[in-house]
């Protein structure tokens, strides 16, 4: 008989390696790993397998790979949503408790809370890290020959932020 052969009547047979993939389990692992950031080298070493193992398995396993992607979509959407949030000015409201010294003790004694609202400012980075990712116009490459400094929507906001202090 032939080794073709041979291979052929095992697969048949059932016999072989037997996989140690939980089709409950696994998927549910990786759905909050990847929620949280996670990694490949980070599935296969929580899962205890190696890298080429978790590739294997997105592969065979569609509920394995559609947990995987759906997280990672997930997690990414709530990043890209938090970035968002970054770029616009927010107002919060805060509150204060006012003390005052007691005559007798010296002791702080609360008299009175007080509410005020703050605006907390955009963050600039998260501003220029949306539109470098979002805007055409915001694309750039400093390096590049035909580069034009003049041309370039950070380089005219900086000026008019120069121009006005």
């Amino acid at each position: 008989m032939t080794t073709k052969k041979r291979t052929a009547q095992k697969k048949k047979q059932g016999r072989g390696r037997q996989s140690i993939y939980d089709p409950v389990r696994y998927p549910a692992v990786v759905g909050a790993l990847m929620r949280k950031g996670g990694t490949i080298e980070d599935i296969a070493q929580a899962l205890v397998v190696s890298d080429r193992t978790i590739y294997a398995w997105k592969k065979k396993y569609p509920e394995f790979l559609q947990a995987i992607t759906e997280s990672k979509i997930s997690a990414d959407a709530e990043v890209e949503t938090s970035l968002f949030m970054l770029t616009k000015d927010r107002k919060v409201t805060e509150t204060k408790k006012i003390f005052r010294r007691d005559k007798d003790s010296g002791e702080p004694v609360q008299i009175g809370v007080e509410q005020f609202e703050r605006i907390i400012p955009a963050n600039l980075s998260a501003i220029l890290v949306w539109l470098f990712n979002r805007t055409s116009d915001w694309k750039r490459n400093p390096d590049d020959s035909n580069f034009d400094p003049s041309k370039d929507p950070l380089y005219r906001m900086l000026a008019e932020i120069r121009d006005f202090t």
